[in-house]
């Protein structure tokens, strides 16, 4: 009878686990192969795959898809999609921000996968910083870019004060947040604020010029170490330069944003008591690129065949691209910021599941005879194994399509039709990558602004 039940419980458990497994898994590897697909640059296919994939992304994570939809668009010169997808991924996370108490229950009860996915606060605050180089590259700056770039500034101060909120909830918990750099608490995107300097410029607001350009600056020295190795002298000056000065702006992306992986400890038995923790943590991507230069080539004959190709050398050198951010390694430290509280929910969330898991096993072993308790008791252990395995589940959702670094340029043309790229440099001086070959319109008092990708 006892190894019925026995048999009988470790089966159910097993089918637990494996039902909960195959839906997480299929999501999983998809999820895996859209990473692939950005690890190769083939983002025509990626746009595909997610297109077709949108339905099984459901409710809960239509955030997720519309971040790294919007993305795609983005690396695909597609502007108007990816701000529309961003604007409705906003609204979406605008809407989930408060949590209902249904879904809440699901957080601390089952695992954080049960909630929607509402974005990270560094995606977040990323979402408008891809929106405003999209406004940019359609040429929208008055009512685009500049709307966007005033909602990054009061996102930002919102950011704080969620993040100074999470420190109070895990001081009350005994749990201490970082301290470092705490004067900036949120780490702040330098690539925003430039962004939002130049738009202030082109769209007449000098006075917001002013205040962006000195923030850029200021946020460069409190943050240095924390966002890559950006110079601030590279961009002193952007508080009072002049629009007529500039009418070419470039925006080079290169690398992919971390990723997330489960930290585990366990499975494994400790006399009664079950233990299983998956902890999420960011992975960096290191980037190939050290450099990158912008060529200019004014007829297509002089441009050569383009294409990408790393060997085509034609062109004439315009400009080096200045380093103004490490989207990822602002990333990891804002994450790693926020950790402890999401430890500290792991860790209760087990108390309660191991909890009961030992008070079931003594229950049953209590209510068996003295020869068949040690049999009860690996039984209800690996019960509680099986459970802790099915129920306990890092969430390692996040915006997989996300650049790792990026680098800026401004110049000035003649004005008319120019033929412009990027080059992408390794450390040794030899190229990674050129893109291919874009032909720009530049109007004297106007902005030209091109945006391109690298993945590696």
């Amino acid at each position: 009878m006892l190894a019925r039940t026995r048999r009988a419980l470790v089966g159910a458990a097993a089918a637990a686990l494996a039902l909960l497994a195959s839906g997480c898994r299929d999501f999983a590897e998809h999820r895996a192969a859209l990473a692939d697909l950005h690890a190769r640059g083939q983002y025509d296919l990626a746009a595909r795959v997610l297109d077709a994939s949108r339905r099984d992304y459901g409710r809960k994570n239509e955030v997720l898809w519309k971040l790294d939809r919007g993305a795609t668009a983005l690396a695909l010169s597609d502007d108007t999609t990816a701000i529309s997808l961003l604007n409705e991924a906003e609204d979406a996370i605008d809407l989930k921000r408060d949590k209902s108490a249904k879904e809440s229950v699901g957080q601390w009860v089952f695992n954080d996968t049960a909630a929607p996915y509402v974005a990270e606060p560094y995606e977040d605050l990323y979402l408008n910083v891809i929106k405003l180089a999209a406004q940019l590259q359609a040429g929208r700056i008055e009512g685009g870019a500049t709307v966007e770039a005033r909602r990054m500034a009061g996102k930002a101060d919102r950011l704080r004060d969620l993040y100074l909120k999470y420190r109070d909830q895990a001081t009350e918990r005994g749990v201490r947040l970082s301290e470092v750099n705490d004067e900036g608490r949120f780490i702040e995107s330098t690539l925003g604020t430039f962004l939002s300097a130049v738009a202030f410029m082109k769209a007449g607001e000098p006075e917001m010029q002013r205040v962006a350009g000195k923030r850029l600056v200021s946020s460069i020295e409190l943050q240095r170490g924390l966002i890559g190795p950006v110079e601030a002298s590279d961009f002193a000056g952007m508080d009072e330069l002049d629009p007529r000065e500039v009418n070419v702006l470039v925006v080079a992306f290169s690398g992919r944003g971390p990723t997330k992986y489960a930290a585990r400890i366990g499975p494994f038995p400790a006399g009664t008591v079950p233990i299983y923790l998956e902890i999420p943590k960011l992975r960096a991507i290191s980037s190939h690129v050290a450099r990158a230069r912008v060529e200019v080539a004014d007829s297509p004959d002089s441009a050569g065949a383009g294409g990408g190709g790393a060997g085509d050398e034609a062109g004439q050198r315009l400009m080096d691209l200045k380093m103004i951010e490490d989207l990822a390694s602002v990333a990891e430290e804002n994450h790693r910021r926020m950790l402890p509280l999401i430890e500290a929910r792991t860790w209760i969330r087990y108390a309660v599941k191991a909890g009961i898991s030992v008070t079931a096993t003594e229950l049953a072993r209590r209510r068996t005879r003295d020869d068949d308790q040690r049999a009860v008791q690996v039984a209800g252990v690996l019960l509680g194994l099986a459970l802790l395995a099915a129920t306990e589940e890092a969430d390692l959702r996040c915006w997989t399509m996300l650049p790792g670094q990026a680098r800026v340029g401004l110049t000035r043309l003649p004005p008319g039709e120019h033929r412009v790229r990027v080059v992408y440099e390794r450390a040794d001086g030899s190229v990674a990558y050129a893109s291919d070959w874009r032909t720009i319109r530049v109007e004297p008092r106007g902005l030209a602004t091109v945006i391109t990708h690298y993945w590696n």
